[in-house]
């Protein structure tokens, strides 16, 4: 919808044009919203989980897939615009996730290896903790 659209939409007064404004922020921003809140407190306990010294595994197939647009964005241009979109909120990753083949694509491609470096306990180690 583009600003005319809106004006147009919105000229019978202060009402109207709060409700729209709510309206439209429901249809366009609170995906995006609760996106990165879903994110968020998945990476949170991603951390938790690391510090404690045990896998995060939650039973959650989109934290699954997120993940695994990110693993493999490196390895398909199809997939790393697609992270380009989510990360540039240009669109949700339900959105691009759920475009025909990319789920499948991000899922067999996924590198999910943990990157190299020490461990927690080899970490407090070194620094001498």
């Amino acid at each position: 919808m583009g600003v005319d659209q809106f004006n147009g939409s919105c000229r019978r007064g202060g009402q109207a044009l709060a409700l729209r404004w709510h309206e439209l922020t429901l249809e366009h921003v609170e995906p995006h919203f609760a996106g990165t809140l879903a994110y968020d407190r998945h990476r949170l306990a991603e951390i938790e989980a690391v510090i404690e010294g045990r896998p995060y595994e939650p039973d959650d197939i989109g934290w699954t897939l997120t993940k695994a647009l990110e693993g493999s964005m490196t390895k398909d241009p199809d997939l790393l615009r697609g992270f380009i979109e989510v990360a540039s909120v240009i669109d949700t990753g339900a959105n691009v996730l759920s475009r025909p083949g990319m789920a499948e694509k991000a899922l067999a491609l996924a590198d999910l290896t943990p990157l190299p470096g020490p461990d927690r306990a080899e970490l407090l180690s070194l620094v001498g903790a």
